[in-house]
């Protein structure tokens, strides 16, 4: 192949993953974003969730263990401030807008983002949106309404272990949902159970590898710093008057309002998110998947250690109701956070490929780690136990749909598969957290001192 073909062919491949969309009228768009990854509201799954299901060949369900993501929360302590700061950049837009007449922005979207107000409290930080009970009030689903009237234990909530990990969004949600599956009845409070629920929180092997391996980082900073993301921090910056670049912390934290703009009110107008086009909000979204496939999934082998004790559980508790009958729990609900669901995912081996995401950004959004697409606010996945003809079968439910698994036929697996799958990686010999204080105590006191501070600095959501 000669130079000059080669040359073409460099130039196509760039070309290729500029951003080609332009800005449409979002004020206007009948047809807006709606996944943003982590904070994609649940409102979007929900309108798509299938009965439960039935066999006239299977039994009612004889058991549910399930795990609960926390309902829209409030922004992060350390999100606060960059977005009380979008006050200040938003008068400047408008000051470019009268002085230059430079803003690209539609009549619509620049009177929106005129009218806007940062709402938020310091106070709220982390906690449960009200916005978040009204999610609980319509949910649960089809799903729980028919588990509900095939096993009449299950509307007794003296029958149920519920738990939750030491945070109030946890505890709030649990509130709420169990008061919308039980109005009439008295509310216990759940124990609190992070050593399960939220493993990571205290496993100094993954604070100390996170924190010391560049590798970990590598694509999402790589990403963060691409041309392609430089140049949708300057179409950004032109669309909105400037005649220079504003820094990528401004675009990141436009970017945040945007997204809980769209998770506390789905199908409303968001004044942030008027700021980008579909592909701009489609790489945005890649660049949170991408740090998490790392920080939570496949890129650190601690994270599959920390989330096999919940595996354990979920296998020793379809047992025990296999062998123990109605002794055992019947109902078993678990109130958790997206780490662990991702750390759990990848325990599993769901939302995995051949080849580990990287730096290089694909428009076609055809990837297996997208976040928005399985754990959004108030992700579920609930696992029922059926005596069916031929054995026991177990039907796995993903935020109310059938989990599609390569061993299960549209989510419904033979007992003694699932069981053979896992039975020796959940072993109590190698399925534990030892491998979280290796070495620890042996650590040098000023180590020792900064690994514990950096629980304080590094979100562990």
């Amino acid at each position: 192949m000669g130079t000059l073909s080669i040359l073409l062919s460099a130039l196509a491949v760039v070309y290729s993953r500029r951003i080609t969309d332009e800005y449409k009228c979002y004020a206007e768009d009948e047809d807006q974003y709606l996944y943003f990854g982590t904070k994609t509201s649940y409102a979007v799954m929900f309108k798509d969730s299938l009965p439960p299901f039935h066999s006239d060949e299977c039994s009612p369900p004889l058991m549910l263990w399930e795990m609960v993501r926390h309902g829209t929360r409030f922004p992060m302590f350390e999100e606060h401030r960059p977005l009380k700061l979008l006050v200040g950049l938003r008068n400047r837009i408008l000051r470019n807008h009268k002085i230059f007449t430079n803003v690209e922005l539609c009549d619509q979207d620049r009177h929106n983002l005129g009218n806007w107000t940062f709402d938020f409290l310091i106070s709220e930080n982390n906690r449960l949106s009200p916005k978040a009970s009204l999610i609980w009030s319509h949910w649960p689903g089809d799903i729980w309404r028919g588990i509900q009237r095939s096993f009449k234990t299950m509307k007794k909530i003296s029958f149920w272990s519920f738990q939750i990990t030491e945070s109030d969004r946890t505890n709030q949600s649990a509130q709420h949902f169990l008061r919308a599956l039980f109005p009439d009845e008295s509310i216990p409070q759940p124990e609190p159970n992070n050593s399960l629920l939220r493993s990571y929180m205290n496993c100094s092997t993954w604070l100390l590898d996170y924190a010391s391996s560049r590798a970990i980082r590598q694509y999402s900073d790589e990403f963060h710093n691409s041309l392609l993301m430089s140049e949708l921090v300057d179409r950004v910056s032109r669309r909105l008057g400037f005649f220079f670049d504003i820094r990528p912390s401004q675009v990141d934290a436009m970017y945040k309002m945007c997204a809980y703009d769209k998770a506390y009110k789905p199908h409303e107008i968001s004044a942030w998110c008027a700021a980008f086009t579909k592909q701009e909000l489609k790489m945005l979204e890649y660049q949170e998947d991408l740090l998490y496939y790392y920080k939570h999934g496949y890129g650190m082998d601690i994270n599959l250690k920390v989330a096999c004790p919940l595996l354990r559980d979920l296998i020793v508790r379809l047992n025990e109701s296999i062998t123990q009958g109605k002794s055992a729990t019947p109902v078993v609900i678990y109130f958790t956070h997206n780490g662990m669901f991702e750390r759990f995912f990848a325990r599993l081996g769901l939302l995995n490929s051949s080849s580990p995401p990287t730096a290089q950004f694909d428009f076609s959004d055809i990837r297996a780690w997208r976040l928005a697409k399985y754990i959004p606010f108030a992700a579920n996945l609930a696992v029922t136990l059926h005596n069916c003809t031929g054995g026991y079968k177990v039907a796995i439910y993903l935020n109310e749909r059938p989990l599609q698994l390569e061993f299960c036929t549209n989510g419904l697996c033979e007992w003694q598969t699932l069981y053979d799958r896992f039975h020796t990686l959940v072993d109590s010999s190698t399925c534990n957290l030892d491998d979280c204080y290796v070495g620890t105590a042996s650590l040098p006191t000023p180590l020792f001192i900064a690994t514990s501070l950096l629980l304080l600095i590094i979100p562990l959501v």
